[in-house]
């Protein structure tokens, strides 16, 4: 009933640089009950990363901007139970993948704005490794490359979401964002003004699609098809 919580007197005023090297800013490893609050997270060094939540429960990052990262998987969410990231910005890694969630369960993703990498903004991997999570009402804006990527995640509620501007740049292998997973529900989200396919499902050994639900949602405006479903040599 009494989290730590570490908060900015003044919103987004209070930079955190992190330390030398590849440093995280941010670092909560094996920790409880801890709340973020209200930081700009912008590394110093040339491999400065933003956020690591390692082996850590009920931890909160709230308000919080994180930005122009250089290290690589600057923001990692690794073996962790109640991770709750709202209403912040994940922005401008020159790299491959921005954000990435691990054998971790009980997330959610709700209310931010993430963007600009590579390759892949939100990544949750390898296959099969995350449970129970809800991604609500976040702007998926990637610029660079694909919006998100789901690897037979179990469990996932991802509603009312907005995706647009995906694009096929120089790292990003196409503009196709991913929705392999297990027992979820894919619902009232808005797909528009991607530059491609912005969406696709191509089931493997390890990355599994199955009892899915997609309704009533919107695609518009989009280069190629709003939605890709793969089975073997069948497209859909």
């Amino acid at each position: 009933d009494a989290p730590i919580t570490f908060k900015a007197l003044t919103r987004r005023t209070v930079r955190l640089v992190g330390g030398p090297g590849s440093e995280y800013a941010i670092h909560l490893s094996q920790v409880e009950h801890i709340n973020i609050e209200g930081f700009h997270v912008a590394p110093d060094p040339d491999t400065g990363r933003w956020l690591l939540v390692d082996r850590a429960r009920h931890i909160q990052i709230t308000d919080t901007l994180m930005e122009k990262a250089r290290g690589s998987m600057p923001f990692l969410i690794n073996n962790s139970e109640h991770v709750y990231v709202r209403d912040s910005v994940i922005r401008e890694y020159a790299g491959h993948n921005m954000a990435r969630i691990s054998n971790s369960k009980w997330l959610l993703f709700e209310g931010n704005a993430i963007s600009r990498t590579g390759h892949s903004p939100f990544q949750f991997y390898p296959p099969g490794s995350n449970q129970f999570i809800v991604v609500r009402g976040n702007v998926f804006h990637p610029a660079w490359g694909r919006a998100f990527e789901f690897f037979a995640e179990r469990d996932l509620l991802f509603e009312h979401n907005l995706v647009t501007n995906a694009y096929d740049g120089g790292r990003s292998a196409s503009t196709n964002a991913k929705i392999l997973s297990v027992n979820s529900i894919f619902r009232f989200n808005r797909v528009f003004r991607n530059w491609g396919g912005p969406i696709s499902a191509n089931p493997e050994e390890d990355w599994q699609f199955r009892n899915v639900r997609l309704y009533h949602n919107v695609f518009d405006d989009n280069a190629q098809y709003g939605l890709g479903i793969n089975i073997g040599s069948d497209a859909v």
